[in-house]
């Protein structure tokens, strides 16, 4: 790597650092404020979910912050007269976007192979947030109104789960046959007080 490849990777690197983070920053805080009346859980939890959206969404914006980190680079050269300085040096188009292909390239690959495997384990992560539960599957809070959840031929839906008191209230337990039709209905009101159920 000779001094200009050392020159252009850095000033590329700079301007796609800046800019995908700002980039990522300004798609959180708009998703944010947008969706702020919306959220059912916590706020402690709301600042976990969007933590764990944070590479899906810089994910999302590497192709853009590659393109304007290359339109900005070149840019700068022009303006500094830096282009004019290569074109009488004997150093053409194709040598300067040659390197500039070479790191985005280099970038591309980075990204697919961290980001392939890192999203989905933070999407499900997310999930687990969005329904209450600790990113390691155990129960922290439980979002107004409920959730659903489904073993084998039982669904249940649990209206609220006391922690403090380790209770369950109004919980639906929902028995299928093997034809996924409702076979049998549960309901009790709470952990200790009245069953009711119906059979179909």
């Amino acid at each position: 790597m000779d001094t200009l490849d050392r020159y252009l990777t850095k000033e590329f690197c700079i301007y796609f650092t800046v800019i995908l983070f700002l980039l990522a920053a300004l798609f959180l805080g708009v998703d944010f404020f947008t969706n702020i009346w919306d959220f059912r859980i916590p706020m402690s939890s709301v600042l976990t979910l969007y933590g764990y959206k944070i590479p899906a969404i810089l994910n999302q914006m590497v192709p853009i912050a590659c393109l304007m980190a290359t339109l900005l680079t070149i840019s700068q050269m022009s303006r500094q007269n830096e282009v004019l300085a290569l074109y009488s040096s004997g150093i053409g188009t194709i040598r300067v976007l040659s390197t500039l292909v070479a790191i985005v390239a280099v970038i591309s690959t980075v990204s697919f192979l961290f980001f392939d495997s890192a999203v989905p384990l933070f999407n499900r992560k997310q999930e687990l947030v969005k329904r209450g539960l600790s990113p390691t599957g155990e129960i922290s809070t439980i979002p107004q109104g409920g959730f659903w959840y489904r073993s084998g031929n039982l669904i249940y839906r649990v209206g609220h789960i006391s922690i403090e008191n380790n209770s369950i209230e109004n919980l639906h337990v929902y028995l299928l046959n093997p034809n996924f039709q409702l076979f049998q209905k549960i309901y009790a009101q709470t952990q200790a007080h009245s069953l009711k159920k119906a059979n179909h």
